[in-house]
């Protein structure tokens, strides 16, 4: 085993586990409690997750194919290989470009979603929601989407009996000791309740995740770049040999099948027997007795 194949092969192996690493992270993510992604289930999250999944298992699959190419020095499958790398770049660099150009679109789309979640925050149709919407802002220590005032138009502070301004997650302590919750709900001191948006914190989460992404895909970039050039050279190796053993073991003709120049030999035609009519045969015995008379 030559070291071009050692290091195809390890190569080939680091990839699918920056893949898994890819796919364990993603699911991670997805399915942790009172994270970003769980609680924003946006089509535009849903996407985000799905293509990074599908993306992950591509890069697996792809340096499985290599892995067994290498392997198996096999120059047809290294150059399905390389068909397959080519398109995994090209999505892995649209993967990295395409977060900055639809950046604010996102950002509008979470800001949405936040709005719909706190008009439906309290109320008893929602108790899952409203559970899960303290635990993200106890959590991440913000309130409402931009500050704390977003939540003065939403249904859950309307329909409190007492003047209630904000949830009390939104508060830095969930003690009633001297009147602290009571002061904080109706956001009388500023510094008991979160002043910081929970948009901007979901930014700064969804940014940082993606920013890891991009950051796995450049480096598998990089890795499969070199792995193009290798497998070119084992292909350009392989398929020498492959048309060697075609050459070796191509069957010879047979020696009775070989012609070889002979001679035409010269014939005396005057043994060669000739064809007469009988009457002629006649004539020429009589001629021969008159002649023997003689």
């Amino acid at each position: 085993m030559n070291r071009l194949r050692i290091l195809a092969l390890c190569l080939q192996a680091l990839t699918a586990l920056l893949g898994l690493a890819l796919f364990v992270m993603t699911i991670f993510i997805m399915a942790y409690p009172s994270s970003v992604m769980r609680t924003l289930e946006t089509e535009t999250v849903i996407a985000i997750s799905a293509f990074c999944c599908g993306l992950s298992i591509l890069i697996m699959v792809v340096a499985g194919v290599g892995f067994f190419g290498a392997q198996t020095e096999s120059a047809s499958i290294l150059k399905l290989f390389v068909g397959l790398v080519i398109v995994t770049l090209i999505i892995e660099i649209s993967a990295v470009v395409t977060p900055f150009g639809m950046r604010r679109r996102w950002e509008d789309k979470f800001n949405d979603q936040i709005f719909i979640i706190m008009d439906k925050y309290g109320q008893d149709e929602f108790p899952y929601l409203t559970q899960m919407w303290d635990d993200f802002q106890t959590k991440w220590r913000c309130c409402g989407s931009y500050k704390a005032e977003d939540w003065s138009f939403s249904a859950y502070v309307q329909q409190e009996y007492y003047p209630v301004m904000i949830p009390p997650s939104c508060c830095k302590s969930f003690t009633n000791e001297n009147g602290v919750r009571s002061r904080c709900v109706q956001r009388m001191e500023p510094d008991l309740y979160y002043s910081k948006g929970c948009l901007q914190v979901t930014k700064e989460v969804i940014w940082m995740y993606m920013s890891v992404v991009g950051g796995l895909s450049s480096f598998i970039a990089f890795f499969q770049i070199v792995e193009l050039v290798i497998s070119f050279l084992l292909i350009k190796e392989y398929a020498g040999y492959e048309d060697h053993q075609g050459d070796k073991y191509e069957m010879a003709p047979p020696s009775s099948a070989v012609v070889q120049f002979q001679p035409v030999p010269t014939v005396d035609r005057s043994l060669i027997p000739r064809h007469v009519s009988p009457e002629k045969e006649a004539s020429e015995m009589s001629d021969d007795r008159a002649e023997i008379d003689i």
